[in-house]
């Protein structure tokens, strides 16, 4: 019995350790590099993101099917043949119904998109988000451990869900927020409300970061507000910068 399986496991590589594939997805008439791409494994349901390139890697064993996806294109569907070999696939853009039209503003399409990424990967949030829960148990010392609870809690970590889900969700988070500021905190604004050029408000943004959550949620009059307040207080610690200079 011991040589079968030994044979079995050196005739069959795969049944051991599945193979890490690097992925390049571009778009299919442009052919540039096209991302983030979500990455779904349809065996084991594991999760992976492509970075904003279309450049990423997933695992897989030969014979496993693959999907990629992408908000406004054609899902992918792909069998893995071979053993750690690049994947490089093209997605097509999906029909667009035109109702009518619609004029929204670049944080407006943002805050659209970030509502269907969020419901689109509202599984893999709650894998990432789950605690194990403690609940009351009557009787004895009146407490104890919610079993359910700490099942899940388990099955998600064996599984590697819970740690692909967070990664997933840390990539999906860190590519919103470069989004955010690119469409929100920009040199055109700092330069309107400072009247300084272009590479010195380069310079303002980078030495004055403003947080996300901040961001998310302030009107644009706030926003302007926050850029002139930091502003001042830069002329302010110039102007005692050259009085200590002068004394």
């Amino acid at each position: 019995m011991r040589l079968v399986l030994l044979m079995t496991l050196l005739w069959f590589p795969w049944a051991v350790q599945a193979q890490q594939h690097e992925l390049l997805a571009t778009d299919a008439v442009s052919g540039q590099g096209l991302g983030p791409i979500l990455i779904t494994n349809l065996r084991s349901g594991a999760l992976w993101l492509s970075d904003s390139s279309g450049k990423g890697a997933f695992t897989a064993y030969p014979g496993d099917v693959v999907r990629f996806s992408r908000t406004g294109y054609r899902d992918l569907e792909q069998k893995i043949i071979g053993y750690s070999e690049p994947v490089t696939i093209q997605l097509e853009r999906a029909p667009i119904e035109l109702k009518g039209v619609e004029v929204l503003s670049p944080y407006a399409r943002f805050q659209r998109d970030s509502a269907f990424n969020h419901q689109f990967f509202r599984k893999e949030l709650n894998y990432a988000h789950s605690q194990a829960h403690l609940s009351n148990i009557q009787g004895g010392t009146g407490f104890g451990i919610g079993f359910d609870g700490v099942i899940s809690e388990l099955a998600l970590r064996l599984t590697g869900k819970r740690k692909a889900a967070k990664q997933l969700v840390k990539n999906l988070y860190y590519l919103e927020d470069l989004q955010l500021n690119s469409i929100r905190y920009t040199p055109t604004l700092v330069k309107t409300q400072t009247g300084l050029n272009d590479s010195e408000a380069w310079s303002f943004i980078r030495r004055h970061p403003i947080p996300n959550d901040f961001l998310r949620d302030a009107s644009e009059l706030e926003l302007k507000q926050r850029i002139r307040d930091l502003y001042r207080e830069d002329l302010r610690q110039a102007t005692v910068a050259q009085k200590h200079e002068g004394e």
